[in-house]
């Protein structure tokens, strides 16, 4: 089986495709024979696990043509620079879907048992690009609907076109399965047009940590006292991310505990959370405002003694960084929405918040604080069974077993 595992995003944000390293690694161990392709490329080139695969990597602003490439990157920049919006930074991400779909397919181009395998991205970018070719097997994953098109505004005036026209001529002349990773949100899919018998929910992955740092250690390689409390809000900054709650909750706050923002957290509109720090007054904030590598994300979790994760009402997808959370045992306190909410509270994970309330974040936090040791343990325990439950393994199996209904 070959397949083209398409990573759409650019880095332009800190974003390196991690999953989409491991997701490689991992099938080409089960004898999949993998060529990965990126925007442009990825922040860690070196990844020893790639360079041990012999994982071949192609970008699209390496790769493309030249006239096409020069064209395409101008018009990336130029809207990265004016990206004070949503529909700006959506305008973006259609571009790197559908830029780097068009690699993927001129790989692909005569070889027809080819999989196309789109980890992620922009719906319309993949929808643009697949409903122009024809015959191909596309894998599309994408984590949520909501985003994409709302019920209202846009999305309504633009349902009957995306359903007749590009979703329709798209399953017409190309073999296409459909993932979303939240189950819940399959039956929106549907309500888009989708055929039933091309939209699958498969299982989210939980990968577990390859590195085993203690606390003591992890504290001392990130200057942090051991005698504090840390809360981690970790990852890239995006318009789904709420730091305006986290840093209102924080004001006046005494000085039982450190939030520490790590990872590209600056936003597009200027509201990172050091000038929201500064807003507020707050001072038991920590910034490491940078692409956190691979290598140095075990120091993070395991200096932490409790996750914080706060959303936007209207965000419902769920969270790399909640799994990540879960495969370190850290409680977590968590905006309740969409399936991040529905996650933490069914699987008794930590405890939520509601969504842009800075006072019930203070309180989510003080509950957080009173934790004994046998409700931090009961949390651990669940965590453990999630973890369980929802293998890497798993995740690739499943891939592999959609894939090869693909070539059927």
């Amino acid at each position: 089986m070959k397949v083209i595992l398409v990573e759409p995003y650019a880095h332009r944000i800190g974003h390196y495709g991690v999953e989409a390293w491991h997701l490689a690694q991992s099938l080409s161990s089960k004898g999949v024979n993998i060529i990965l392709v990126s925007f442009d490329g990825f922040i860690n080139k070196g990844n020893p696990e790639i360079v041990q695969n012999k994982i071949k990597h192609i970008s699209f602003s390496s790769d493309a043509g030249v006239i096409t490439k020069l064209l395409v990157l101008f018009l990336h920049k130029f809207l990265s620079l004016i990206n004070y919006s949503r529909l700006i930074n959506r305008m973006i991400t259609i571009l790197e879907t559908f830029s780097t779909l068009q690699i993927a397919d001129k790989i692909s181009r005569n070889e027809r048992d080819d999989i196309i395998y789109c980890n992620d991205g922009e719906l319309i970018g993949f929808f643009l690009y697949a409903s122009s070719v024809s015959q191909k097997k596309f894998l599309f994953k994408r984590v949520d609907y909501a985003g994409t098109f709302s019920s209202t505004g846009f999305g309504r005036k633009s349902k009957r076109y995306i359903e007749d026209w590009l979703c329709r001529k798209t399953i017409r002349n190309n073999k296409v399965i459909f993932t979303c990773s939240v189950e819940g949100l399959t039956n929106l899919y549907q309500e888009m047009g989708f055929p039933g018998d091309c939209v699958y929910a498969p299982p989210q992955g939980v990968l577990k940590p390859e590195k085993k740092i203690d606390k003591s250690e992890a504290r001392s390689y990130l200057n942090i006292p051991m005698n504090e409390t840390v809360l981690l809000v970790f990852g890239t900054g995006h318009g789904g991310k709420d730091f305006d709650t986290i840093l209102s909750a924080n004001l006046n706050a005494d000085r039982r505990y450190l939030i520490l923002f790590a990872g590209k957290v600056s936003l597009s509109n200027g509201n990172g959370p050091e000038k929201l720090a500064r807003k507020y007054n707050s001072e038991n904030i920590s910034v490491v405002d940078k692409f956190i590598p691979e290598h140095e994300v075990p120091y993070y979790f395991n200096a932490a003694d409790g996750l914080l994760l706060s959303y936007k009402r209207d965000f419902t997808e769920d969270s790399a960084v909640l799994l990540q959370g879960v495969s370190y045992g850290l409680p977590i306190i968590a905006s309740n929405t969409g399936w991040i909410g529905e996650t933490i509270t069914n699987k008794g994970l930590g405890m939520t918040f509601d969504s842009e309330n800075p006072s019930s974040l203070k309180e989510a936090i003080e509950k957080f604080l009173q934790l004994n040791e046998d409700s931090e343990t009961r949390i651990r325990e669940n965590m453990q069974r999630f973890a369980e439950s929802f293998s890497w393994d798993r995740v690739v199996d499943e891939d592999i077993k959609l894939m090869t209904e693909l070539q059927q």
